[in-house]
């Protein structure tokens, strides 16, 4: 839930799950905005621009890097000094002393910089002397670690200078974990349109190859156009059906409210209220797919790609499930992706899939059982399992066997 102070100020606090962050709700509206269009238009730096300005322009950058390779992925930044970046891209983006650390962070977890590097540590190094120390002491801020596979990682991040850690630093870490899952949705979304996007195809080819089933529904439910996979999981009639009207209906009552009340929180512009990765049962109750809502950009230059829109509609949401029959992009790192898992849940989960038993994985992993047992509990949190047997089948749905 977020609520809103005074409307009357200039400036307000913006508060959800506790925590207080003091932007405008225009602010918010526009960073929330930017995440949401961010997987659609391959455009991450409006995301970092915005932030940067929202929390009255932080060094933010959005980054990956291939720990097993030692090298760059990705870099995006705003505030920094070109030449500076430049630098870094060519000599310190393998002696950035953070890496470690980050590497090592839960995906969807804000975290100081201090938790990546001791600061007693980081001024020790070559990356502060010459890096850091020239941009006016930026070793403050944090980061939001999107994905990591084990040997890749994505982080958004910002740096904050040590003499305004005091003034910017808390509120920097309470915004990006208010953001957490809207980032995490815009990431899976953009992770399942990367490939095609890397090569160059256009929007429907996109769709078509992504391994996953995506409707696009206007703001009252009707389709509006579906790829291959979803026009042969509603051709099968156990997980869709179609009214006369297109309007998308499902066989379990609570996957429709929850399709329902999204589409509803988008008309009202309530973007921000968008539930993470929910299920929907088919008719025999087995065990769910994965879905999940990503808010559709209205006049983007990718809706002009898309033939076939009825009506002259507009499309208010993406509804992406994950098809079972596709298996090209099963597995664990899938798992882990969608539902937040750590490297060491991830690893659990697998075991379990292959028939380990808890006390097995504890003593080859040389785990206590209090510890395994911890873990385990924390995966059945994240992937709205009670029982192995459930998180098993899971994996399954995923291809991880």
């Amino acid at each position: 839930m977020i609520d809103i102070g005074s409307k009357s100020s200039a400036k307000t606090s913006v508060m959800s799950r506790g925590a207080m962050v003091d932007i405008s709700l225009e602010q918010y509206n526009r960073i929330i905005e930017a995440i949401y269009n961010a997987p659609i238009t391959d455009d991450w730096q409006a995301l970092i621009e915005v932030l940067s300005e929202a929390m009255g322009g932080i060094h933010t950058q959005f980054f990956g890097y291939d720990m097993v390779a030692q090298r760059q992925v990705s870099l995006q930044c705003e505030r920094y000094d070109p030449a500076m970046t430049e630098v870094y891209a060519a000599h310190y983006y393998d002696k950035n002393a953070w890496l470690p650390g980050i590497s090592r962070s839960q995906i969807g977890k804000a975290n100081y910089s201090e938790s990546y590097c001791l600061t007693e540590e980081l001024i020790k190094t070559e990356f502060f002397n010459d890096w850091i120390r020239p941009q006016e002491e930026i070793g403050g801020g944090g980061g939001i670690v999107l994905f990591n596979d084990g040997s890749r990682f994505v982080v958004l991040g910002g740096n904050i200078r040590f003499r305004d850690r005091d003034r910017k630093e808390r509120q920097w870490i309470e915004l990006l974990d208010m953001l957490a899952p809207h980032l995490r949705r815009a990431f899976q979304s953009w992770r399942a349109l990367a490939d095609a996007h890397l090569v160059g195809q256009g929007y429907q080819e996109a769709l078509d190859r992504s391994g996953y089933a995506v409707f696009l529904l206007s703001s009252d439910g009707r389709v509006l156009h579906s790829n291959r996979s979803a026009e042969k999981l509603s051709a099968g009639g156990d997980l869709f059906h179609l009214d006369a009207f297109r309007s998308l209906r499902t066989f379990d009552p609570r996957a429709n409210e929850m399709i329902v009340g999204v589409l509803a929180a988008l008309r009202a512009g309530l973007a921000g209220r968008v539930p993470d990765v929910f299920p929907i049962c088919d008719k025999e109750h087995r065990q769910p797919h994965v879905a999940m809502i990503l808010p559709f950009p209205s006049g983007s230059e990718t809706t002009g790609e898309l033939s076939g829109l009825r009506d002259n509609a507009m499309a208010a949401a993406m509804l992406i499930v994950k098809d079972p029959s596709r298996r090209s992009l099963a597995g664990a790192h899938l798992l882990a992706s969608l539902f937040g898992l750590t490297p060491a849940e991830t690893v659990l989960a697998t075991a379990l899939a292959d028939g380990l038993s808890l006390k097995a994985y504890a003593e080859q992993r040389s785990l206590s059982i209090h510890t395994v047992r911890n873990q385990l509990q924390s995966v059945f949190s994240k992937t709205a399992t009670s029982r192995q047997s459930e998180l098993v089948r899971l994996l399954e749905r995923f291809g991880g066997r």
